[in-house]
């Protein structure tokens, strides 16, 4: 927003650009509040902490399915979301202290992932998640454990 109230006082503080807040048509210009979108930034409550997220899951799960992470704010609202296409997956994530959840699923690619894109894969199975509060300037681990036979189980670790 600054910068376009900037880039709009040189404009017109030329002479070159007599006409200058008007439009096209001999109309006044719409004023910036009418064209740019509104902005308002999320507040962010305390210092940033750390999530790492590790996933224990076999090393050829990379070959058959591609994996998500997610983080989630307390609202539900989508904070980040990954695809892996190695294994294991895994993040860590400076975050604003407060209330978090991870969600990690896979989804199938009907044969070599290779080559892939995300609308060719199959639809989300194995999908699991945990609670994760994160603490002003400290550490939180989550270890998602995904055996290639059952389904994942996230948790604190």
């Amino acid at each position: 927003m600054r910068s376009v109230v900037i880039a709009l006082l040189l404009a017109c503080s030329g002479s070159v650009l007599a006409g200058c807040g008007t439009g096209a048509t001999g109309q006044p210009a719409r004023s910036s509040t009418e064209t740019v979108p509104p902005h308002t930034p999320e507040v962010v409550e305390g210092g940033p902490g750390t999530l790492n997220v590790k996933v224990d899951e076999p090393a050829d799960r990379a070959t058959a399915f591609v994996r998500y992470l997610r983080i989630e704010d307390a609202r539900g609202k989508n904070v980040l979301e990954r695809s892996y296409r190695s294994a294991p997956a895994g993040l860590s994530e400076h975050l604003g202290a407060g209330n978090y959840r991870v969600v990690t699923w896979i989804r199938p690619c009907g044969g070599a992932c290779e080559g892939k894109k995300d609308d060719q894969l199959g639809v989300p199975e194995r999908i699991c998640g945990t609670k994760a509060d994160v603490a002003d300037a400290a550490v939180t681990e989550i270890v998602v454990k995904a055996p290639p036979d059952a389904d994942c189980v996230a948790e604190i670790g």
